[in-house]
Protein backbone atom coordinates (compact mmCIF):
# COMPACT_ATOMS: atom_id res chain seq x y z
CA UNK A 1 0.00 0.00 0.00
CA UNK A 2 2.61 2.52 1.04
CA UNK A 3 5.10 1.45 -1.62
CA UNK A 4 7.75 0.55 0.97
CA UNK A 5 9.14 -2.33 -1.10
CA UNK A 6 12.61 -0.94 -0.59
CA UNK A 7 12.21 -1.71 3.10
CA UNK A 8 13.67 -5.09 2.12
CA UNK A 9 16.05 -4.88 1.50
CA UNK A 10 16.63 -5.37 2.09
CA UNK A 11 28.88 -7.56 20.58
CA UNK A 12 32.24 -10.74 28.34
CA UNK A 13 33.00 -8.87 31.15
CA UNK A 14 34.98 -10.77 33.83
CA UNK A 15 33.98 -14.29 32.85
CA UNK A 16 35.88 -15.86 35.70
CA UNK A 17 33.92 -13.74 38.15
CA UNK A 18 30.52 -14.90 36.91
CA UNK A 19 31.17 -18.61 36.42
CA UNK A 20 30.59 -20.99 33.50
CA UNK A 21 26.95 -20.03 32.90
CA UNK A 22 27.84 -16.58 31.58
CA UNK A 23 30.76 -17.97 29.57
CA UNK A 24 28.40 -20.41 27.90
CA UNK A 25 25.88 -17.65 27.25
CA UNK A 26 28.57 -15.47 25.70
CA UNK A 27 29.59 -18.34 23.43
CA UNK A 28 25.99 -18.82 22.35
CA UNK A 29 25.69 -15.09 21.66
CA UNK A 30 28.77 -15.10 19.43
CA UNK A 31 27.58 -18.23 17.62
CA UNK A 32 24.14 -16.73 17.15
CA UNK A 33 25.55 -13.54 15.67
CA UNK A 34 27.73 -15.54 13.30
CA UNK A 35 24.73 -17.55 12.12
CA UNK A 36 22.57 -14.42 11.88
CA UNK A 37 25.04 -12.48 9.72
CA UNK A 38 25.50 -15.53 7.51
CA UNK A 39 21.69 -15.57 7.14
CA UNK A 40 21.33 -18.95 8.89
CA UNK A 41 18.34 -17.79 10.86
CA UNK A 42 17.19 -21.13 12.25
CA UNK A 43 20.61 -21.82 13.76
CA UNK A 44 20.70 -18.25 15.06
CA UNK A 45 17.35 -18.77 16.83
CA UNK A 46 18.65 -21.90 18.56
CA UNK A 47 21.84 -20.17 19.73
CA UNK A 48 20.01 -17.06 20.95
CA UNK A 49 17.48 -19.20 22.83
CA UNK A 50 20.36 -20.76 24.77
CA UNK A 51 21.86 -17.31 25.33
CA UNK A 52 18.57 -15.90 26.65
CA UNK A 53 18.13 -18.86 29.01
CA UNK A 54 21.26 -17.65 30.82
CA UNK A 55 20.51 -13.93 30.45
CA UNK A 56 16.79 -13.56 31.18
CA UNK A 57 17.12 -9.97 32.40
CA UNK A 58 19.17 -8.77 29.43
CA UNK A 59 17.32 -6.48 26.99
CA UNK A 60 19.85 -7.32 24.30
CA UNK A 61 19.38 -11.09 24.73
CA UNK A 62 15.64 -10.63 24.15
CA UNK A 63 16.32 -8.41 21.14
CA UNK A 64 18.68 -10.88 19.48
CA UNK A 65 16.20 -13.75 19.74
CA UNK A 66 13.32 -11.58 18.52
CA UNK A 67 15.25 -10.41 15.46
CA UNK A 68 16.27 -13.95 14.58
CA UNK A 69 12.70 -15.24 14.98
CA UNK A 70 11.32 -12.53 12.71
CA UNK A 71 13.93 -12.97 10.01
CA UNK A 72 13.59 -16.74 10.11
CA UNK A 73 9.91 -16.26 9.29
CA UNK A 74 10.55 -13.54 6.69
CA UNK A 75 13.06 -15.87 5.04
CA UNK A 76 10.50 -18.69 4.98
CA UNK A 77 7.92 -16.33 3.45
CA UNK A 78 10.37 -15.24 0.74
CA UNK A 79 11.01 -11.66 1.89
CA UNK A 80 14.69 -12.23 2.65
CA UNK A 81 16.73 -13.22 -0.33
CA UNK A 82 18.04 -11.81 -3.55
CA UNK A 83 16.90 -9.71 -6.48
CA UNK A 84 18.99 -11.84 -8.84
CA UNK A 85 15.93 -13.75 -10.08
CA UNK A 86 13.36 -10.95 -10.23
CA UNK A 87 13.19 -11.32 -14.03
CA UNK A 88 12.47 -15.06 -13.86
CA UNK A 89 8.73 -15.56 -14.36
CA UNK A 90 8.77 -19.14 -13.14
CA UNK A 91 10.57 -18.08 -9.97
CA UNK A 92 8.16 -15.21 -9.33
CA UNK A 93 5.04 -17.24 -10.01
CA UNK A 94 5.96 -20.18 -7.76
CA UNK A 95 3.57 -20.68 -4.88
CA UNK A 96 4.83 -19.00 -1.73
CA UNK A 97 4.31 -20.12 1.87
CA UNK A 98 1.57 -18.51 3.94
CA UNK A 99 2.07 -16.79 7.30
CA UNK A 100 1.87 -19.20 10.24
CA UNK A 101 -0.34 -18.07 13.14
CA UNK A 102 1.71 -20.06 15.67
CA UNK A 103 4.95 -18.46 14.51
CA UNK A 104 3.34 -15.02 14.52
CA UNK A 105 2.26 -15.48 18.14
CA UNK A 106 5.80 -16.47 19.06
CA UNK A 107 7.25 -13.38 17.39
CA UNK A 108 4.73 -11.07 19.07
CA UNK A 109 5.34 -12.75 22.43
CA UNK A 110 9.11 -12.26 22.01
CA UNK A 111 8.55 -8.61 21.10
CA UNK A 112 6.45 -8.02 24.22
CA UNK A 113 8.91 -9.79 26.52
CA UNK A 114 11.74 -7.81 24.99
CA UNK A 115 9.89 -4.52 25.50
CA UNK A 116 9.18 -5.43 29.13
CA UNK A 117 12.83 -6.33 29.74
CA UNK A 118 13.92 -2.97 28.34
CA UNK A 119 11.38 -1.04 30.39
CA UNK A 120 12.36 -2.82 33.61
CA UNK A 121 15.93 -1.64 33.15
CA UNK A 122 14.85 1.85 32.09
CA UNK A 123 12.59 2.14 35.15
CA UNK A 124 15.76 1.99 37.27
CA UNK A 125 18.02 3.93 34.92
CA UNK A 126 16.21 5.94 32.25
CA UNK A 127 19.44 6.57 30.34
CA UNK A 128 20.70 2.97 30.22
CA UNK A 129 22.43 2.73 26.88
CA UNK A 130 21.87 -0.94 26.13
CA UNK A 131 18.21 -0.85 27.13
CA UNK A 132 17.55 2.20 24.95
CA UNK A 133 19.47 0.68 22.05
CA UNK A 134 17.60 -2.61 22.34
CA UNK A 135 14.22 -0.87 22.65
CA UNK A 136 14.86 1.22 19.53
CA UNK A 137 15.68 -1.92 17.58
CA UNK A 138 12.66 -3.76 18.96
CA UNK A 139 10.40 -1.00 17.67
CA UNK A 140 12.09 -1.39 14.28
CA UNK A 141 11.50 -5.15 14.43
CA UNK A 142 7.85 -4.41 15.21
CA UNK A 143 7.65 -2.04 12.24
CA UNK A 144 9.11 -4.72 9.99
CA UNK A 145 6.63 -7.29 11.31
CA UNK A 146 3.71 -4.87 10.86
CA UNK A 147 4.68 -4.15 7.29
CA UNK A 148 5.58 -7.58 5.92
CA UNK A 149 3.53 -9.98 8.01
CA UNK A 150 0.56 -8.07 9.42
CA UNK A 151 0.26 -5.75 6.38
CA UNK A 152 -0.51 -2.93 8.81
CA UNK A 153 1.27 -0.17 6.93
CA UNK A 154 0.50 2.87 9.04
CA UNK A 155 1.24 0.90 12.21
CA UNK A 156 4.61 0.12 10.64
CA UNK A 157 5.25 3.83 10.12
CA UNK A 158 4.24 4.59 13.72
CA UNK A 159 6.54 1.91 15.13
CA UNK A 160 9.31 3.14 12.86
CA UNK A 161 8.92 6.68 14.14
CA UNK A 162 9.17 5.48 17.75
CA UNK A 163 12.32 3.57 16.83
CA UNK A 164 13.84 6.65 15.22
CA UNK A 165 13.04 8.90 18.20
CA UNK A 166 14.77 6.47 20.56
CA UNK A 167 17.72 6.22 18.19
CA UNK A 168 18.19 10.00 18.11
CA UNK A 169 17.87 10.10 21.89
CA UNK A 170 20.74 7.62 22.05
CA UNK A 171 22.77 9.86 19.77
CA UNK A 172 22.24 12.81 22.08
CA UNK A 173 23.00 10.90 25.27
CA UNK A 174 25.94 8.93 23.88
CA UNK A 175 27.60 10.88 21.05
CA UNK A 176 30.53 8.44 21.06
CA UNK A 177 28.22 5.47 20.35
CA UNK A 178 27.52 5.66 16.61
CA UNK A 179 25.83 2.23 16.59
CA UNK A 180 22.80 3.80 18.26
CA UNK A 181 22.10 5.88 15.14
CA UNK A 182 21.67 2.94 12.76
CA UNK A 183 17.92 2.71 13.40
CA UNK A 184 17.49 6.44 12.74
CA UNK A 185 19.52 6.16 9.56
CA UNK A 186 17.42 3.28 8.26
CA UNK A 187 14.17 5.09 8.97
CA UNK A 188 15.34 8.39 7.50
CA UNK A 189 16.38 6.66 4.30
CA UNK A 190 13.30 4.48 3.86
CA UNK A 191 10.82 7.32 4.35
CA UNK A 192 12.95 9.77 2.37
CA UNK A 193 13.10 7.27 -0.51
CA UNK A 194 9.32 7.20 -0.96
CA UNK A 195 7.78 8.91 -4.01
CA UNK A 196 7.12 12.61 -3.52
CA UNK A 197 3.32 12.33 -3.55
CA UNK A 198 3.41 9.59 -0.95
CA UNK A 199 5.78 11.57 1.27
CA UNK A 200 3.36 14.51 1.14
CA UNK A 201 0.48 12.22 2.12
CA UNK A 202 2.21 10.68 5.11
CA UNK A 203 3.69 14.05 6.14
CA UNK A 204 0.14 15.11 6.97
CA UNK A 205 0.14 12.29 9.52
CA UNK A 206 3.41 13.53 11.00
CA UNK A 207 5.87 11.22 9.22
CA UNK A 208 8.96 12.46 7.43
CA UNK A 209 12.46 11.44 6.43
CA UNK A 210 15.59 12.46 4.59
CA UNK A 211 17.26 10.03 2.22
CA UNK A 212 20.56 11.96 2.30
CA UNK A 213 20.65 12.11 6.09
CA UNK A 214 19.80 8.43 6.30
CA UNK A 215 22.71 7.46 4.06
CA UNK A 216 25.09 9.59 6.09
CA UNK A 217 24.03 7.94 9.34
CA UNK A 218 24.30 4.42 7.95
CA UNK A 219 27.73 5.21 6.49
CA UNK A 220 28.90 6.46 9.87
CA UNK A 221 27.84 3.24 11.62
CA UNK A 222 29.45 1.13 8.87
CA UNK A 223 32.73 3.00 9.34
CA UNK A 224 32.80 3.72 13.09
CA UNK A 225 30.36 1.32 14.71
CA UNK A 226 31.18 -1.75 16.75
CA UNK A 227 28.01 -3.60 17.78
CA UNK A 228 26.06 -2.89 14.58
CA UNK A 229 28.87 -2.30 12.11
CA UNK A 230 28.22 -5.42 10.05
CA UNK A 231 24.47 -4.84 9.91
CA UNK A 232 25.23 -1.31 8.72
CA UNK A 233 27.56 -2.67 6.04
CA UNK A 234 24.81 -4.98 4.77
CA UNK A 235 22.27 -2.16 4.76
CA UNK A 236 24.75 0.13 3.02
CA UNK A 237 25.30 -2.45 0.27
CA UNK A 238 21.53 -2.59 -0.28
CA UNK A 239 21.41 1.21 -0.44
CA UNK A 240 24.27 1.24 -2.93
CA UNK A 241 22.29 -1.15 -5.12
CA UNK A 242 19.64 1.55 -5.39
CA UNK A 243 21.85 4.63 -5.38
CA UNK A 244 25.24 3.77 -7.00
CA UNK A 245 26.42 2.43 -10.35
CA UNK A 246 26.02 -1.37 -10.43
CA UNK A 247 29.75 -2.08 -10.48
CA UNK A 248 30.20 -0.21 -7.17
CA UNK A 249 27.32 -2.04 -5.52
CA UNK A 250 28.66 -5.34 -6.90
CA UNK A 251 31.97 -4.75 -5.13
CA UNK A 252 30.15 -4.06 -1.85
CA UNK A 253 28.28 -7.38 -2.07
CA UNK A 254 31.44 -9.20 -3.14
CA UNK A 255 33.16 -7.98 0.04
CA UNK A 256 30.21 -9.16 2.12
CA UNK A 257 30.43 -12.56 0.39
CA UNK A 258 34.05 -12.84 1.51
CA UNK A 259 33.29 -11.87 5.10
CA UNK A 260 30.14 -14.00 5.42
CA UNK A 261 30.90 -17.02 3.23
CA UNK A 262 27.77 -19.00 4.14
CA UNK A 263 25.37 -16.24 3.03
CA UNK A 264 24.73 -17.35 -0.55
CA UNK A 265 22.57 -14.32 -1.34
CA UNK A 266 25.60 -12.01 -1.27
CA UNK A 267 27.44 -13.60 -4.23
CA UNK A 268 24.11 -13.89 -6.04
CA UNK A 269 23.56 -10.14 -5.61
CA UNK A 270 27.12 -9.41 -6.74
CA UNK A 271 26.69 -11.58 -9.83
CA UNK A 272 23.41 -9.91 -10.76
CA UNK A 273 25.00 -6.47 -10.42
CA UNK A 274 28.06 -7.45 -12.45
CA UNK A 275 25.74 -8.50 -15.26
CA UNK A 276 23.94 -5.15 -14.99
CA UNK A 277 27.37 -3.54 -15.32
CA UNK A 278 27.91 -5.62 -18.51
CA UNK A 279 30.54 -7.76 -16.84
CA UNK A 280 28.86 -10.95 -18.03
CA UNK A 281 31.91 -13.19 -17.68
CA UNK A 282 32.39 -12.18 -14.06
CA UNK A 283 28.68 -12.66 -13.42
CA UNK A 284 28.71 -16.14 -14.94
CA UNK A 285 31.73 -17.16 -12.89
CA UNK A 286 30.01 -16.11 -9.67
CA UNK A 287 26.70 -17.79 -10.54
CA UNK A 288 28.56 -20.99 -11.45
CA UNK A 289 30.51 -20.88 -8.18
CA UNK A 290 27.28 -20.59 -6.21
CA UNK A 291 25.83 -23.50 -8.19
CA UNK A 292 28.92 -25.64 -7.54
CA UNK A 293 28.73 -24.97 -3.80
CA UNK A 294 25.02 -25.73 -3.79
CA UNK A 295 25.61 -29.13 -5.40
CA UNK A 296 28.51 -30.03 -3.11
CA UNK A 297 26.99 -28.60 0.06
CA UNK A 298 30.02 -26.37 0.63
CA UNK A 299 29.34 -23.56 3.10
CA UNK A 300 25.87 -25.06 3.58
CA UNK A 301 24.71 -23.69 0.22
CA UNK A 302 22.64 -26.86 -0.16
CA UNK A 303 20.02 -25.21 2.07
CA UNK A 304 18.91 -23.13 -0.95
CA UNK A 305 15.31 -23.77 -1.89
CA UNK A 306 14.60 -25.80 -5.02
CA UNK A 307 12.76 -22.79 -6.39
CA UNK A 308 15.98 -20.79 -6.16
CA UNK A 309 18.14 -23.64 -7.47
CA UNK A 310 15.96 -23.86 -10.57
CA UNK A 311 16.16 -20.11 -11.14
CA UNK A 312 19.94 -20.20 -10.73
CA UNK A 313 20.25 -22.91 -13.38
CA UNK A 314 18.14 -20.90 -15.81
CA UNK A 315 20.20 -17.76 -15.14
CA UNK A 316 23.43 -19.63 -15.87
CA UNK A 317 22.01 -21.05 -19.10
CA UNK A 318 20.89 -17.61 -20.25
CA UNK A 319 24.30 -16.09 -19.57
CA UNK A 320 26.08 -18.93 -21.34
CA UNK A 321 23.91 -18.36 -24.42
CA UNK A 322 24.52 -14.60 -24.31
CA UNK A 323 28.29 -15.05 -24.09
CA UNK A 324 28.27 -17.70 -26.84
CA UNK A 325 26.29 -15.39 -29.14
CA UNK A 326 28.74 -12.58 -28.42
CA UNK A 327 31.73 -14.78 -29.29
CA UNK A 328 30.08 -15.77 -32.56
CA UNK A 329 29.40 -12.15 -33.46
CA UNK A 330 32.84 -10.88 -32.58
CA UNK A 331 34.84 -13.96 -33.54
CA UNK A 332 36.46 -14.21 -30.10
Amino acid sequence: MLGLRKWRCCCILGLASFGPGLALAAGDRAAGLDHYLNREFGLAVAAFERHLANEQGSPEAHLLLTKALLYQELDRLGFVGTRAFRGDRKYRSAQKPKPDARINRRILDALEKGRQACERVLAESGDDRQALHSLAQLYLVRATYDYFVAKAYFKALASGRQARELSYRLGELYPDFPDGLLVAGFQEYIVGKLPWALRVMIAMRGYGGSKKKGIQLVERVAQEGVENRNEARILLAVIERWERPPEEAAEAFARLAEDFPRAYMFPLEAADLYESAREKTMALELFEEVSRKQRSGENRFDRMSQRMVGALGRRIEALERALSDKRQRTGR
